[in-house]
């Protein structure tokens, strides 16, 4: 038995040693992992016989034989990969190397249950099994929610927007319905771990603020280049962070002055349909109509604030404001190498960003790396394929735990 564990355990380290490089040579392997000669060429035996790994000549101009390199063999096995938001539900079809090699969208709202949730998940792994080409099964299914979860339970404990899903163990149910492992992420969390990934070599600690529409406003942290996760998995929820101390109590959800309550997006275009409803936002209602347009975002916001409608400027004004004090605080209790925002706010918010970077230097005595994500970056989906790759490889090596895909 602890032979068994201990040549499992080497294994994956080859395969994470692996992981990381892309591809490696057995000096290199030997190297990074500690491992002797003869174990590294036992260990890269046993995972070619599994067809987990691919190896090939080295391509190199050096004089003399080319070593073999050797690296995973993305099509052994996959997992699907779905990110639950306020209006649809994302699918991605992960390789072992993380690779996303299919992905469909189906329509999905706030209202949904968690039958009918199920059921669209279904289609989804249908489709994209449709779509990918290579002949690996799914061993697994992560899905992201935005929301709290325990991750070792997979019961959902608080998703403010989607009533139907709490207190429900989503990740037996979907094993349920798909015959695949389910595990359940923060949405929020998964794209700490991608902005990580992306930036590791500048920072090791960072904070991604993650704000969107139905979904509210929450955080991922990385601190020493691991994602922090707390025992109750509450970290991260600053949407109940409060910034305006003398608001009353409301009901028994939020303090009325919790950072969601003042300057989430869904109470942003609330203000804004008010001031629409009353003739006070004659330039957002104009491009609006202009661009037959009937649902608000930051970016249509932006341009009528630009054009000069005053309201619609004040509102962005005080919502930015809201949010540095929200950015100054997690700045002063963590220190962070650099604060991402991201969500539905992106690079391309120009007025945005310079309404926070004012916000921040009257706020605050010492500088703060704040980063706006880049337009369109699906950061969140290679926090899933770090992630479920791990998973992935440790599940390949147990033949017990694969099963075929329908």
């Amino acid at each position: 038995m602890v032979e068994s564990n201990t040549r499992q355990r080497n294994l994956l380290m080859l395969l994470y040693a692996m992981d990381t490089a892309g591809e490696a040579t057995a000096a290199y392997l030997a190297e990074q992992t500690g491992l002797s000669v003869a174990t590294i060429s036992r260990g890269l035996s046993l995972l070619k016989a599994k067809k987990l790994i691919v190896q090939r000549r080295k391509d190199t101009t050096e004089v003399g034989r080319r070593p073999d390199v050797f690296s995973i063999n993305g099509a052994y096995a996959h997992c699907m990969y779905c990110c639950l938001d306020g209006d649809a539900l994302r699918g991605y079809l992960l390789d072992l190397r993380g690779k996303v090699v299919a992905r469909h969208v189906v329509e999905a709202n706030s209202q949904m249950t968690v039958a009918d949730f199920l059921e669209k998940l279904g289609q989804l792994q249908t489709i994209m099994l449709e779509k990918k080409r290579s002949s690996g099964c799914i061993l697994t299914v992560s899905l992201a929610i935005p929301g709290l979860a325990d991750m070792s339970s997979g019961v959902i404990s608080r998703i403010p927007n989607f009533p139907y899903f709490e207190n429900v163990n989503l990740a037996e149910l979907v094993r349920e319905k798909l015959g695949h492992p389910c595990f359940v992420y923060n949405t929020a969390r998964l794209s700490a771990v991608g902005a990580y990934l992306q930036s590791k070599e500048q920072m090791e600690n960072l904070v991604y603020m993650d704000v969107t529409g139905d979904c509210g406003i929450g955080a991922g942290i990385v601190l020493g280049g691991q994602l922090y996760e707390d025992r109750n998995c509450l970290a991260g929820e600053i949407g109940d962070m409060v910034i305006h101390v003398e608001a009353e109590r409301w009901s028994d959800a939020q303090n009325q002055g919790a950072l969601e309550r003042e300057a989430g997006l869904n109470a942003v275009f609330w203000e804004a349909k008010n001031l629409l409803d009353r003739g006070l936002a004659p330039e957002l209602q104009q491009i609006l109509e202009k661009q037959r347009e009937e649902t608000l975002s930051l970016t249509l916001l932006e341009r009528a604030a630009e054009a000069f409608d005053l309201d619609i400027y004040s509102l962005l004004n005080r919502t930015t404001k809201a949010w540095a004090a929200a950015i100054v605080n997690i700045s002063a209790l963590l220190a962070p190498d650099a604060i991402i925002l991201g969500g539905a706010v992106h690079q391309g918010h120009k007025l945005i960003e310079k309404m926070l970077q004012h916000h921040l230097h009257h706020m605050y005595h010492r500088p703060i790396s704040l980063q706006l994500a880049k337009k369109g970056a699906d950061t969140h989906v290679l926090g899933a394929a770090h992630l479920s790759g791990r998973l992935l490889l440790e599940m390949s090596l147990a033949d017990t735990q694969i099963i075929p895909a329908p």
